[in-house]
């Protein structure tokens, strides 16, 4: 097919719920699919953005192009909707992490694959889109493109009141850790990659005007570079741009007090800190993560709630060195570190992960999805498809769903509502605390809505 002068573009992110019931309203749009939109000239493209988590897809939209991304759960889905755009006629390409880690498996079902960052390979392809050679896969793992004078993502395509937060923005890509169950370093790479500072919180200046001021760093690791995120929030400061912000970081940030204090000068409420294991030994130590066993987990959570930080807290579960146990020892460390949220994941052998690799050699995925891709749609943490080491299989299901139902029952809901209202009020304007907390109860509601979905058909889907 020949594709000139003005295309049609629609760029899709599928369904984030399929197939399992997370929360009714997703906390943010992803990012990925909004740079692809930004990559097409205005000028020539019309380009339209539909997230189906939010919205349905019209498929009788006039389309020359249509751009899916996917992750690995929502991959059956993307193939499905690639499906359905090429009976219409309409050329499809797929990128994300999921066609990245499996090109040739994506290649089946869509016209063209891009492998990798987009941003690398996004003029040939267009290039070779008008010209009528477009290739099958394009991209690679193994080149990275720079970060300076990025396309700005095309914000003004979202639907900005279907989501929690509208705004997400990245200030580097990469993760300088060897986790041996992420992705994250093989697709985006151990040499962490920084924006201009100025030319990052210029970008986000421009993205507020449009979404608004709460505002999700999507950086895998905001504080990795520290010495990065001490200049960039001193800046924030400096240039008196007014943003409410969370990221994700390692605990580790706690080293550097100059850090947390300027990040809540600068507007941070909040932070997803990937706990992992509470077992530094023999989980975090093993997965190649420095540890400084000298102060417990537990301290370094109380010093980040002193500088008022709401804490998301990630926990993972099928460790080969978890017991049964794990679960009640772990809810006894998140309520005594006072966490505002929390997400419990099973231990999932993504595609592109040498965790994959080495469970699969021992013969302990139960879904590899090998001859069949929708068992893809497992792969959403908190479906169990391994054998665990020292528990059974329906042990851990149960265990990683107990955690879920625990923390986000009605009584632990209404507990928090009742301790951090008041929380928020310390040393902030009424305004702003009125914010902190209207959002931490809402986030904690949607939460407790999504737990119960899930309570209600998990056997169905387990």
């Amino acid at each position: 097919m020949l594709l000139t002068g003005a295309m049609r573009v629609l760029v899709i992110s599928p369904d984030r719920n399929h197939g399992l019931r997370l929360p009714e309203k997703p906390i943010f749009p992803l990012l990925g699919p909004l740079v692809v939109a930004g990559l097409f000239d205005r000028a020539r493209h019309e380009v339209r953005f539909f997230d189906e988590t939010v919205e349905a897809i019209d498929f009788d939209r006039p389309a020359d192009l249509a751009c899916l991304t996917a992750m690995t759960a929502t991959a059956p889905r993307a193939y499905e909707i690639a499906r359905e755009f090429r009976r219409r006629g309409v050329r499809t390409i797929m990128g994300g992490i999921h066609a990245s880690f499996c090109p040739e498996e994506a290649a089946s079902h869509c016209d063209t694959v891009v492998v990798g960052e987009a941003e690398q390979v996004f003029p040939q392809i267009l290039a070779d889109l008008e010209a009528g050679r477009p290739r099958r896969i394009y991209g690679s793992l193994q080149t990275r493109p720079d970060l300076q004078a990025m396309a700005s993502p095309r914000y003004d395509l979202v639907r900005r009141r279907a989501y929690f937060l509208g705004s997400v923005s990245e200030t580097r890509r990469g993760c300088p850790y060897d986790c041996e169950f992420c992705t994250v370093k093989n697709m985006f790479g151990r040499r962490v990659r920084d924006r201009d500072i100025d030319e990052a919180i210029d970008a986000i200046e421009r993205m507020v005007a449009v979404t608004g001021r709460h505002v999700f760093f999507a950086d895998d690791d905001f504080t990795a570079q520290w010495r990065q995120a001490t200049a960039f929030c001193r800046r924030l400061i400096e240039r008196c741009l007014r943003i409410d912000w969370i990221c994700q970081s390692d605990i580790k940030v706690t080293d550097h007090p100059e850090l947390l204090e300027l990040m809540a000068r600068s507007g941070c409420g909040g932070m997803f800190i990937g706990y992992e294991s509470l077992q530094p030994e023999a989980g975090l130590k093993k997965l190649g993560r420095a540890t400084d066993l000298r102060r417990s987990l537990l301290e370094r959570t109380r010093i980040l709630k002193r500088h008022g930080l709401a804490i998301q807290g990630g926990f993972v579960f099928g460790w080969d060195h978890d017991t049964p146990d794990v679960f009640d020892r772990t809810l006894d460390f998140i309520f005594d570190a006072g966490l505002d949220f929390i997400q419990a994941s099973a231990l999932t052998p993504f595609p592109g992960t040498e965790l994959r690799d080495r469970l699969l050699a021992e013969g302990r995925v139960t879904h590899p999805a090998t001859s069949d891709v929708t068992e893809w749609a497992r792969y959403n943490f908190v479906q169990v498809v391994i054998r665990p080491a020292r528990m059974g299989q329906e042990e851990l299901q149960e265990g990683v769903l107990r955690v879920w139902r625990t923390f986000y029952s009605g009584r632990n809901v209404a507990a928090r509502l009742l301790r951090n209202t008041p929380r928020c009020f310390r040393g902030k304007p009424a305004r702003d605390a009125l914010t902190q907390a209207a959002m931490k109860t809402m986030f904690d509601i949607n939460y407790h809505r999504m737990v119960r979905n899930i309570d209600r058909s998990y056997k169905s889907f387990c």
